[in-house]
């Protein structure tokens, strides 16, 4: 698989907590205050911000990126020669996970006390690191007897990148529904059940065969799926494959699936589950809210089955390097 890889800016900045004169008095003073720690990254501004970078090297003849191609980072590592710490390289490890929606944040805090002498001045600066969509106030503090000039308030930095092309289930292709006679005939690449529940979508429901799904992926944005539609019904589509191989009976006895691609969309699936329950009542799938399909058991036993997926956004390359 082919990748680019290439340095981002980042900096860190010494951000002022408390500035106390004691100038004008004889006696020390004591103060208090709250010590905060903070994390917050935003996955969305982060890929926008390393996307038009990509594409700005890539413009320049620096770096060569395949058209219609959306890369996401493997490796996010503070820059040789840099500063980094614990905290940091956390926060990085974000980067490289399958990326959600929402903000990821942390925050704690602490009273603590300061004693400034007599006839003195005390002001306290926390190290804040800032990023594309990142921002860290982390435990580094200094001390200084009077306020920090332009020039040593902040000091760049940069984050080394190996970008690769992102993978998504695949538009053009149906969702594979493999029909097999023995367990031992399984798919290796088969979407899997979580936990230790089968990965057999027929499971509880004899029909004669056994029933897998297998995802079809794709680097090319313009093919990627946003969603999965279920469609339980009496009736035969020649054009699809049935889970039910065939044999369902009752209220539906033809089961199916049907990839799904919204243009008013731009996050795209990029990973694919099964979700069983053997429970009395449907389970709580409020982690894969509007990321799932409807029970594919419905009208029939086995459990509940739903087919889940992960999602991510994607800024496809539109140029490659003049060569």
């Amino acid at each position: 698989m082919s990748y680019v890889s290439f340095p981002i800016e980042a900096k860190f900045v010494w951000s002022l907590v408390f500035d106390y004169d004691n100038s004008g008095n004889e006696g020390q003073i004591t103060r208090k205050y709250t010590f905060k720690e903070s994390t917050k990254y935003t996955s969305k501004q982060f890929n926008q911000s390393v996307a038009s970078k990509a594409q700005k090297l890539a413009e320049q003849g620096h770096i060569k990126l395949e058209a219609g191609v959306s890369y996401g980072p493997v490796s996010a590592n503070m820059g040789i020669g840099y500063e980094s710490s614990k905290e940091i390289n956390d926060m990085l490890e974000n980067t490289t996970e399958v990326q959600s929606e929402s903000d990821i944040t942390t925050e704690k805090e602490e009273q603590r006390t300061y004693t400034v002498g007599p006839r003195s001045r005390l002001c306290l600066y926390q190290r804040l690191f800032e990023g594309p969509g990142m921002t860290l106030f982390g435990q580094v503090t200094r001390t200084t007897p009077k306020p920090l000039g332009p020039s040593e308030h902040e000091q760049d930095t940069s984050i080394d990148l190996v970008l690769v092309p992102q993978t998504f289930a695949e538009k053009t292709i149906t969702i594979k529904v493999i029909y097999t006679w023995l367990d031992t005939e399984a798919p290796i690449d088969r979407i899997q059940a979580n936990n230790t529940y089968s990965d057999e979508i027929n499971e509880g429901n004899w029909t004669g065969y056994l029933v897998w799904l297998v995802a079809e992926t794709t680097t090319k944005v313009s093919e990627a799926l946003t969603t999965v539609d279920t469609i339980l019904t009496d009736k035969p589509d020649p054009k699809l494959t049935d889970l039910a191989a065939g044999g369902g009976t009752g209220k539906f006895p033809f089961r199916y699936l049907v990839p799904v691609r919204q243009h008013d969309k731009t996050s795209y699936i990029t990973k694919l589950g099964l979700y069983r329950s053997y429970g009395s009542s449907p389970p709580d799938l409020s982690g894969f809210a509007g990321r799932h399909t409807r029970d594919l058991n419905e009208a029939r036993d086995g459990g509940y089955l739903y087919l889940v997926w992960e999602t991510q956004g994607a800024y496809p390359a539109t140029t490659t390097t003049n060569e």
